[in-house]
């Protein structure tokens, strides 16, 4: 079982301690982190300690390189690959051209801001690289306010935002630290079975607006492939092809993007709650794909604009995509 939620405008809430704090890093290497301790504290274990620290903090870096250098992609606590910010934080440097966040070569992206207001003062980012099939933000990938002051971002590669990415989304899944609790409650006795078939949609109302990447909706069209799409484009798309891409699924949102067959499945809709927190639920119920059934959940949320991802079955050996993708055909 898997939950993934996508958060909005609401950003993230992370563990809380009574006071924001200042952390200064004393070391430039980039050890298994065991907690920013005073005189031995990395900047990875800066960035844990003040994502777990209540308020607005501060970590202070000295005229050195600070060089990122454990290995492993989309993982979100800042354990290992880039750094995950998750909350209001200032990094201050000495200057540009004396203090410099890196990695090793082909390790990651340097930051990835999940949310909150983000300061980096007299600080140079650079060596970064996010450049696989669909990955962006090559030295940084923002999702809060992001501000530079006195500072520089270089070196750095992504499919798109070699040096920043700029976004109104982030996410986290239940298996990360502070992520969402799974809860899949069952429709398929209660909401509207849609009877897509093996490649069909059907256009229904939402129940509420939703703001998807700043534009309001109160309707959406339901795939047969697995996804939710806001806009009259391409609804039958079964390609599952690498995104983000220009000509591919136009705002939308994949649960599952692949080629489920109907068989003695279906996907049903239904809007429960009350004002102001509505949820609009879609579940696709014993959907087939490869020949193996399949379960799963996506959840828009009134107010917050939040999306839940929930998977109560999805065991088969078929690839298949978890994406959000706007309109790009003008990148």
């Amino acid at each position: 079982m898997l939950v993934l939620a996508v958060l909005g405008y609401a950003g993230w809430v992370g563990y809380e301690s009574l006071y924001a704090a200042t952390f200064t890093v004393t070391r430039a290497d980039d050890p298994v982190p065991d907690g920013c301790n005073s005189g031995d504290c990395s900047l990875r274990e800066a960035i844990i300690a003040a994502n777990n620290a209540a308020g607005a903090d501060t970590i202070t870096l000295a005229a050195e390189t600070y060089t990122l250098s454990i290995a492993g992609v989309n993982e979100q606590a800042s354990r290992t690959g880039d750094l995950d910010i998750s909350g209001g934080l200032t990094i201050n440097g000495v200057a540009s051209a004396t203090t410099l966040i890196t990695a090793t070569a082909n390790l990651d992206r340097i930051l990835n801001i999940h949310s909150g207001n983000v300061t980096i003062n007299n600080t140079t980012i650079g060596g970064g690289d996010a450049d696989s099939a669909s990955d962006t933000g090559g030295a940084i990938k923002n999702a809060g306010t992001l501000t530079l002051n006195n500072s520089a971002v270089q070196d750095s590669q992504a499919r798109y935002g070699g040096g920043i990415h700029n976004s109104l989304y982030s996410y986290r899944s239940s298996n990360d630290v502070g992520g969402p609790t799974y809860s899949f409650t069952d429709i398929s006795g209660s909401g509207s079975a849609l009877g897509l078939g093996n490649s069909g949609s059907a256009l229904g109302d939402i129940g509420f607006t939703f703001d998807y990447y700043g534009e309001d909706y109160d309707q959406v069209y339901v795939s047969s492939e697995g996804y939710l799409t806001f806009v009259d484009w391409d609804l039958t798309d079964s390609t599952n092809e690498a995104l983000p891409a220009e000509d591919d699924l136009f705002n939308a949102i994949c649960g599952f993007w692949d080629d489920p067959a109907q068989g003695s499945g279906d996907v049903y809709v239904e809007t429960r709650g009350s004002a102001p927190n509505r949820q609009f639920i879609t579940q696709y119920e014993n959907v087939t794909v490869g020949g193996d059934a399949i379960r799963f959940q996506i959840i828009l949320f009134e107010t917050s604009n939040a999306i839940l991802l929930q998977y109560a079955d999805v065991e088969t050996d078929t690839r298949h995509r978890v994406i959000m993708q706007q309109l790009v055909s003008s990148v």
